[in-house]
């Protein structure tokens, strides 16, 4: 699978990026705003509630002048009333029977209508303007809420630390290819964990490839509790783990003598400890990362990188 390439790149010496980070793209989708990066959104909420007040700024100085008119038209509905129950039958016995039974009972509750319901626009408005304000307003406030909601979540923590991640990445030189977001899918389920977990797919954030190597990066920008949590159950090791097995089958379909897939874990709070079990799952700071790969021994021709490129 070819990824577009997507990076603006400014000089010869950043390294080529492929597509967008997935959870980025799952926010954005989630919200209607399919192709917005972090910055969009945060430009959007910020433009959301800047609306918000300005027009809070209005209501509030138009609000004498409205009570003003509302009131106005329940001395309108008011007067109404009255024309109603003042005008005299001046037409036959029959027209007049209609009239007193019939229009007249139906004209009275129409507009006994339209008076109560003016009365408790006015009442609205002179006691609870707040609350009409936000009525008015429902659907502005919405969105602002659900873009705040969606910032205090998971995913969005962990869109924001791809994103720091990824710019660490584009300061590699052009040797090396960075593609965000990679899914393998293998045809039949393959062991794993003594056949307990057996795997068949997985998700990678990030797999950067160069003359150094293959390096399928799982980014976690959790918090210490979710650490702690996940240390009892499915851990962030045990992920980058399963993508790197998929990953090391996956490149001897492609490389004849197979390639050394390394494996990391970056943890954007320093909270993930290293865990013996998962000897290849070396655990990486953000700063560290390039100097990482970088360093590495190099094992892989500039032929064989843009193969892999071409076919992961």
């Amino acid at each position: 699978m070819v990824y577009a390439f997507i990076a603006n790149r400014v000089s010869n010496k950043m390294a080529h990026i492929y597509d967008r980070p997935g959870t980025k793209k799952k926010i954005a989708r989630e919200l209607g705003m399919v192709g917005a990066t972090l910055d969009d959104i945060e430009k959007c909420v910020i433009d959301l509630k800047k609306s918000l007040s300005e027009n809070e700024h209005t209501f509030f100085e138009k609000l004498p002048g409205r009570i003003a008119e509302e009131k106005k038209r329940f001395s309108s509905h008011e007067d109404k009333k009255k024309e109603i129950l003042s005008d005299k039958d001046t037409q036959g016995r029959e027209r007049g029977f209609i009239t007193r039974h019939i229009i007249r009972p139906i004209s009275l509750y129409m507009i006994g209508r339209k008076i109560k319901s003016q009365a408790a626009v006015i009442e609205a408005l002179e006691k609870r303007p707040k609350d009409v304000f936000s009525e008015e307003q429902r659907e502005l406030i919405g969105r602002i809420e659900e873009i705040d909601t969606k910032k205090h979540t998971k995913d969005y923590a962990g869109a924001i630390g791809e994103k720091i991640v990824l710019k660490e990445l584009q300061k590699l030189s052009d040797d090396f290819h960075v593609l965000c977001d990679i899914t393998l899918e293998h045809p039949d389920y393959i062991s794993y964990g003594g056949g307990a977990r057996n795997l068949k797919s997985a998700q990678i954030d990030f797999v950067v490839v160069g003359k150094t190597g293959v390096f399928v990066i799982e980014v976690k920008n959790w918090t210490s509790k979710s650490v702690e949590n996940s240390l009892e159950g499915f851990t962030p090791h045990e992920q980058v783990d399963r993508a790197g097995l998929l990953m090391y089958i996956r490149l001897k379909n492609i490389v004849r003598d197979g390639v050394d897939v390394k494996k990391l874990l970056v943890p954007l709070k320093d909270n993930i400890p290293y865990l013996p079990e998962y000897k290849h799952v070396l655990v990486v700071r953000p700063s560290n990362l390039n100097n990482f790969i970088m360093t590495q021994k190099e094992s892989l021709s500039y032929e064989t990188v843009n193969k892999i490129v071409k076919r992961i």
